[in-house]
C-alpha cells in the first residue's frame, strides 16, 4: 500500500493496537476489575466517560489512563434533551477532552459539528466485525474517524458463538487500526453473552459489589480481554495510547500535500 502509507504512515503497513473502554455508568467494582486486569498487562487504556467515578478520576489524575467523552444522545438521556445540552454536560464533567465515542454509536451531522465546535478532534465509532486493513478517514466536520476493530458486545452476536480469539485471528495481525473496545460491566461480570447480561443487569448498576450469580464462572469477556492482550503481546506487538495514535495521524494529515483541499473543512462558528 505505497500510496496509503504516504497518507497514513505505518497504520497502512502494520497493525496498530489500541485498547479502549466505554464506561456506560458501570459500578465501581466493575471499573476496579477492568483497571486491575489491564494494569496487570501494563498496557495503556483510554476510557470514554459517561458519569462520575472516583476510581476513574484518580486513574486519570495519576496518568494511569486517558479519557474521552461517551455522550448519550439517545432519547431520555440523562446527559440532556438536546445535542447542545449533551455536549455541555460532557464539557462540565470532563473538560479538555479531545476524543469521543457516542453511546450506542449514535451520530448525525449536527452532533458531529457540535462535538467539533467543543474541541473534539477524533472519534472512534463504526464498529466492524473484526475487519482487517482498517484505515482512518476525516469527517466533513473535521473530526478524525477511527473505526473499531473489536467490540465486546458485538462479538457476542458472532455467527461463531465460541467467543474466542481464534474466530478472528486471521485478521488480527493484518495492517491497519486495531482498536479494541470493552465495557467495565462486561469485564467485571465476565459476561459471556447478552442473554446472561440481560438476566443479571438488574443486580449490577448502583451496587457496591456483585450479587450472587452476577459474575459468570465460565469463559467470558474478562477471559477474552486476557486472550486478546496475550496474543498481541506474545506476537511482539505493544498497545499504543489512543491520544498518541490521534497525534500521529493528524501529523500525517498536516504533512501530506493534497490529502485535504485547502478550505474544504466547514466553518464551525455558526
Amino acid at each position: 500500500m505505497p500510496e496509503m502509507s504516504r497518507l497514513w504512515g505505518r497504520v497502512a503497513t502494520e497493525p496498530v493496537f489500541v485498547l479502549t473502554a466505554d464506561q456506560d455508568w458501570a459500578p465501581e467494582w466493575a471499573i476496579a476489575a477492568l483497571l486491575e486486569r489491564v494494569g496487570k498487562w501494563g498496557q495503556p487504556l483510554h476510557i470514554f466517560r459517561t458519569s462520575p467515578s472516583a476510581l476513574l478520576d484518580e486513574a486519570v489524575k495519576n496518568g494511569a489512563i486517558e479519557q474521552g467523552w461517551h455522550p448519550n444522545f439517545m432519547p431520555g438521556s440523562t446527559h440532556g434533551a438536546t445535542v447542545d445540552e449533551v455536549v455541555l454536560h460532557c464539557q462540565r464533567l470532563f473538560p479538555g477532552a479531545r476524543t469521543t465515542r457516542a453511546h450506542c454509536f449514535a451520530e448525525d451531522s449536527f452532533r458531529m459539528r457540535a462535538l467539533a465546535r467543543a474541541g473534539i478532534v477524533a472519534d472512534s465509532q463504526n464498529p466492524t466485525p473484526c475487519q482487517g486493513y482498517l484505515l482512518p478517514m476525516i469527517h466533513v466536520s473535521g473530526i478524525l474517524r477511527l473505526p473499531v476493530y473489536f467490540e465486546d458486545d458485538c462479538a457476542f452476536d458472532a455467527q461463531d458463538s465460541s467467543f474466542r480469539v481464534n474466530v478472528f485471528r486471521k485478521s488480527l495481525f493484518t495492517p491497519g487500526l486495531k482498536i479494541l473496545n470493552f465495557h467495565p460491566t462486561f469485564v467485571g461480570c465476565n459476561t459471556p453473552s447478552l442473554a446472561h447480561y440481560n438476566s443479571v443487569r438488574g443486580k449490577v448498576f448502583g451496587t457496591s459489589e456483585p450479587g450472587e450469580g452476577v459474575v459468570w464462572e465460565g469463559h467470558g469477556t474478562a477471559n477474552m480481554l486476557d486472550e486478546l492482550l496475550g496474543e498481541i503481546l506474545s506476537a511482539g506487538h505493544k498497545l499504543q495510547s489512543l491520544h498518541s495514535v490521534v497525534d500521529e495521524l493528524w501529523n500525517s494529515v498536516e504533512h501530506t500535500p493534497g490529502l485535504l483541499p485547502r478550505g474544504s473543512l466547514p466553518r464551525l462558528d455558526h
